[in-house]
């Protein structure tokens, strides 16, 4: 989106993922030694230098239930790239902790 007189301008410039589509997850478990129940998006793109100052990133995620075939869309809005940006790998199971 961009910034206008009286609101938003929505303008759309697709990511490009390195793998964008995952056919299932499985359920938390602490027993899952490779975290099967996770994924991660990964881009080759410099965001930072696509991502202006009067602009937001919103990642959507689709989901579809296997069996009853209901659907849901998440979406997270970041708006400074500063702070929604970091270098490093996240720390293996149920986290978001970056090292």
């Amino acid at each position: 989106m961009v910034n206008a007189d009286g609101g938003f301008n929505i303008f759309l410039s697709p990511i490009k993922l390195i793998k964008d589509k995952s056919w299932s997850l499985n359920r938390i478990s602490k027993n899952d030694k490779h975290a099967e129940y996770a994924f991660q998006f990964i881009t080759l793109e410099d965001i930072k230098s696509k991502w202006g100052e009067n602009q937001n990133v919103e990642l959507r995620e689709k989901a579809k239930h296997a069996f009853s075939g209901f659907s849901k869309i998440e979406k997270k809005r970041y708006y400074k790239p500063g702070l929604a940006i970091k270098n490093g790998s996240f720390k293996f199971g149920n986290s978001i902790e970056i090292s």
